[in-house]
């Protein structure tokens, strides 16, 4: 958010030239900026076009909070960045906070206004820049009840962006099945539940979806790399593997450099919960790979 910088920091970063940057900045608008984030946030966007001035390539994200930073401030936002040299793409996230929150979760109008946003920008981005710049995060898709689509800015991945597209497209490309392969559970959230479900029938009939509620930030939270260990554990205690089934979960859940969970599970408990019978890949095909004969 480049709140916590001190001016030895911004040109410890301009003479090293430590590029690229991940910025979120959320608002184009200081004074609105500060009431989503506080005083310091004020001094961001003076930071941000000192870095894009001294050539660091930026990755923007901004956090779409209804009420705060829609509409006319999202569309000023937007338009600013597409004129920032250095700023080489832009990705819309909605925020997740929990009922009864100052910030108001996205509601499906709200997905509905930023998409149409979002898509004007990209025609006329397309037109100027060769590429789209900015890009919605798969979840405004679904909550507006669209498909997402693919994405030309793979830095924005992480945030959400083109991730149901890239996995449509791998499960199109998966082998056919043997019938004597083992019936698996494909771990999921909440939001990609129905995705899951449409993979599993393309898997075959030995196959099924296997979504998780959100314990360890609550129900708010429906994305699969947002899952705790302890909340998969403890859906494996009230609705079981069948007695050869396997789970698999992707690497966004437990990744292999942590080795844990975002709460710290290892890989062996999650293990000892599926009796053994637990894989986790970065790709359903690795998955499959991992799998008994």
């Amino acid at each position: 958010t480049l709140t916590n910088l001190s001016e030895a920091d911004v040109a410890r970063i301009e003479a090293l030239r430590l590029s690229p940057l991940y910025v979120s900045l959320h608002d184009w608008d200081d004074a609105r900026r500060a009431r989503l984030m506080g005083a310091p946030a004020t001094r961001s966007r003076a930071r941000l076009l000192r870095l894009a001035a001294a050539g660091i390539h930026l990755h923007l994200q901004i956090v779409l909070c209804p009420g705060y930073n829609d509409g006319v401030a999202l569309a000023e936002t937007v338009w600013a960045l597409a004129d920032v040299e250095g700023v080489e793409d832009v990705g819309v996230v909605p925020v997740s906070v929990p009922p009864g929150h100052s910030l108001r979760p996205v509601c499906p109008q709200d997905a509905v206004a930023a998409l149409e946003l979002v898509e004007t920008v990209q025609r006329a981005q397309r037109r100027s820049k060769g590429h789209a710049f900015v890009h919605a995060a798969d979840e405004l898709y679904l909550l507006a009840g669209r498909t997402p689509p693919a994405c030309d800015a793979p830095c924005q991945y992480e945030n959400g962006v083109g991730i149901t597209a890239a996995f449509r497209a791998e499960v199109a490309e998966l082998p056919k099945r043997p019938r004597t392969a083992p019936p698996v559970a494909l771990l999921s959230g909440a939001l990609a539940a129905a995705e899951m479900g449409r993979a599993a029938a393309r898997i075959g009939s030995r196959a099924r979806a296997y979504p998780v509620t959100n314990r360890l930030f609550g129900q708010h939270v429906t994305v699969t790399g947002l899952l705790g260990g302890r909340e998969v554990v403890a859906a494996l205690r009230e609705r079981p593997l069948a007695p050869d089934e396997w789970l698999l979960a992707p690497s966004v859940f437990l990744p292999p450099e942590m080795g844990v969970t975002l709460d710290d599970v290892a890989e062996v408990e999650i293990r000892r919960a599926c009796q053994g019978r637990f894989v986790v890949a970065p790709t359903l095909a690795d998955a499959f790979a991992r799998l008994p004969q």
